[in-house]
């Protein structure tokens, strides 16, 4: 019997990642929504409305996950999936007028992220680097992206471990190996340092802020480069480093 999505967004994101825990499918939560998930307060200066919500799965569990997701009350995009399943599914619930994309088996926006390969670390959500990586990979950051990588170095501490900690050595290693995801990451970086003065942090807290940014930048430029890195390094600019992602629909 199929099930109806709950008006509720952060209700019903946490109602399909506990169902399909419960059915032994892996599905976790990022984005905007994965954040708020994951944040005990966010101040009200980065609050902000969701209106999709986003999963990983992993690749070859296409077929699984749409029957899912049609138990859970959800129609398909039966085209785009029968064209982009093998990366990326199409869900809608028609109700609230909402969508659901799920990426499989990695993500492939601006830039490649293997988020999938520590996809059964955190039950509900992707850990946090990754979380901060898809944000900080996006070319041309707009307000919901600032607000959500702000809210994330507000929250979490930046060190070398996982869990409520936004793993910065990962991070850097990620970073290490592709100049490109480099270079939009610590741009990125930033431009969401700049931004501070645009929500209304006390200084205190912009402090804060701009300290676990600061700490997370050097980790991302401390960690060695091999040689094909600093051979692109060397080209810079001068060629296209990043990809223009299509919409889905």
């Amino acid at each position: 019997m199929r099930s109806q999505p709950d008006a509720d967004i952060t209700v019903e994101a946490v109602r399909l990642s506990s169902e399909a825990a419960a059915r032994e499918i892996a599905l976790r939560l990022l984005g905007g929504l994965a954040i708020h998930v994951r944040s005990r307060q966010i101040p009200s200066a980065l609050t902000r409305e969701y209106k999709d919500i986003d999963f990983a799965a992993y690749r070859g569990s296409s077929k699984t996950v749409t029957q899912f997701m049609t138990d859970m009350g959800y129609s398909e995009d039966f085209n785009f999936n029968t064209l982009q399943g093998h990366s990326r599914l199409v869900y809608f619930d028609d109700a609230n007028g909402r969508q659901v994309d799920v990426f499989v088996g990695g993500f492939n926006l601006c830039h490649s992220l293997p988020i999938t390969a520590r996809l059964d670390l955190e039950p509900v959500t992707l850990p946090l680097v990754e979380l901060a990586l898809t944000k900080l990979q996006v070319i041309q950051l707009n307000d919901k992206d600032l607000r959500d990588i702000l809210a994330l170095f507000y929250e979490h501490e930046v060190g070398d471990s996982d869990g409520d900690m936004i793993n910065a050595t990962l991070a850097g290693e990620l970073c290490a190996k592709d100049w490109g995801l480099w270079r939009t990451v610590t741009g990125n970086l930033g431009r969401a340092r700049d931004s501070l003065a645009d929500y209304k942090f006390s200084p205190d807290e912009a402090e804060h802020v701009r300290e676990r940014i600061d700490r997370f930048r050097a980790q991302l430029d401390q960690t060695p480069k091999g040689r094909k890195w600093k051979l692109r390094a060397h080209i810079g600019d001068r060629v296209k480093w990043y990809e223009e992602p299509e919409e889905a629909t």
